[in-house]
């Protein structure tokens, strides 16, 4: 689940009747979290009591929504309930008087697509004092390369039909990022916008906006800062107009997680539910069942290969490496980070595994890990040494263990032989097979060479 808060303090906002000025400050707290591919949000905001104007007390609001993920596609719907007069920055786009809002819906962004992304929302705002409006609006995404192009449409169901659009250039650059956008009405250009945004730091982001309406000759501004720690989001936000209405942010999120091997609670910045996990076991298997028994060691320091990345959790005392916020629905090949395995005669039992994260749930796996052994030798032809012949060692059973060729000079090496066995060895056209015995505590067996007729 993710929870966040907010702090909010405006000023010089005009009072109802446009009489004089007021200021309302309120807090919001919000809570998420997943189930399979549900996805739920609920928020609540409280407003501080406006001593000027009658019959308004105890402002608040509501807003519950859902969306349900399904392979490229994405269904929501999102109810807002504003109670005592509430209002805020985040209804501004809805008009005074807002008394709930219904709105729905519908994107998909298709794989074959790359970059594209389409969303379709229908919204049904209701007034104290005006008449209900509908609203139909469609945006649209393309990402290529450092250039980003979005486009927002909306148009009113109601007579008179008025529509309004707005178009959004985006360039990167490393560790900032240019944005210009156009707002257009029915006739012409209605409004323009500005901003630089700029990354210093992987744990800090800032932003600065600018915006001109054209057809009541307003300009805004809007600034934010971003502080990520290890626990939590910290932003502090503020916007205002040219001799008007100004209102300043603050706002804190954080997500909890808990690793259900342990049992242990997890404080994360960034969002958990979102996400898969994995939680591995990385512990010494001594009787080679591939199954932790009472008794085996586990493993502390070791890191795991996702998709060839490594890992930066690495295993507790515990053995357990937990991994959160993995990608739900994509593959992840995992196996362990050899390097980070401090005897090289320790190996994998299996060479990896495959599986598929969910959102909100973790994947539970033990990767058991046994000492090995190594034996080497030189293979000969009539004195000479013969690269490219096939040796093996097979294990009591008479299955083979481990199979290779030869070098150009007839060296060879077969490694990652479990201990504790005994080994009989052949090469291609070779004279009688030898026997190699790897010790429990794992070892190098050398000279076993082999000379062919």
């Amino acid at each position: 689940a993710e929870a966040g808060g907010a702090a909010v303090a405006g000023g010089a906002v005009p009072a109802a009747g446009g009489a004089g000025a007021s200021r309302r400050d309120f807090a919001l707290v919000g809570v998420r979290g997943f189930w399979r591919a549900l996805f739920l949000r609920v928020d609540a905001a409280r407003q501080a009591d406006d001593p000027g104007a009658l019959g308004t007390r105890h402002p608040s609001a509501v807003m519950p929504a859902a969306r349900v993920l399904w392979d490229w596609l994405a269904l929501g719907a999102e109810h807002s309930d504003l109670r005592g007069g509430f209002n805020s920055a985040f209804f501004a786009t809805d008009g005074p008087g807002l008394t709930s809002r219904d709105q729905a819906e519908l994107s998909a962004a298709p794989p074959a697509l790359a970059g594209w992304r389409n969303t379709v929302r229908a919204s049904r705002a209701r007034f104290a004092a005006a008449p209900a409006r509908t609203t139909v609006s469609d945006l649209t995404g393309l990402l290529a390369g450092r250039l980003y192009l979005g486009h927002e449409l909306a148009a009113a169901a109601e007579r008179p039909h008025a529509w309004a659009g707005k178009l959004d250039v985006n360039y990167f650059l490393g560790a900032a990022a240019v944005r210009a956008g156009v707002g257009d009405g029915r006739k012409s250009v209605a409004s323009a916008e500005a901003s630089v945004a700029a990354t210093p730091s992987a744990d800090l982001r800032g932003e600065v906006t600018a915006r001109r309406a054209f057809d009541g000759a307003a300009t805004s501004f809007a600034a934010s800062l971003a502080k990520t720690t290890d626990a939590a989001v910290f932003s502090l936000s503020a916007d205002a107009r040219a001799a008007g209405p100004w209102s300043v942010m603050l706002e804190a999120s954080t997500s909890v997680g808990r690793e259900p091997r342990r049992g242990a609670w997890l404080v994360s910045a960034k969002p958990l539910a979102a996400g898969g996990a994995v939680s591995a076991r990385v512990f010494l298997d001594a009787d080679g069942n591939g199954v932790f028994d009472p008794g085996e060691a586990p493993l502390p320091g070791v890191a795991l290969k996702l998709n060839a990345v490594v890992s930066a959790e690495k295993s507790g005392d515990d053995g357990v490496v937990f991994v959160p916020r993995l990608s739900p629905g994509a593959p992840v090949d995992l196996a362990v980070a050899l390097e980070t395995v401090e005897d090289p005669l320790i190996q994998p039992e299996r060479p990896g595994v495959r599986f598929y994260p969910r959102a909100g749930k973790t994947f539970r796996l033990d990767v058991p890990l046994i000492v090995t052994g190594e034996v080497d030798g030189t293979v000969r032809r009539r004195g000479v040494p013969a690269g490219g012949v096939k040796v093996r060692a097979l294990a009591p059973d008479g299955a083979v263990a481990r199979e290779v060729r030869t070098q150009s000079d007839g060296f060879y090496v077969l490694d990652r032989l479990p201990a504790g066995r005994v080994y009989r060895l052949e090469a291609d056209g070779g004279d009688a097979p030898s026997a190699a015995t790897i010790p429990r505590e794992g070892g190098y067996v050398s000279g076993r060479d082999f000379a062919l007729p």
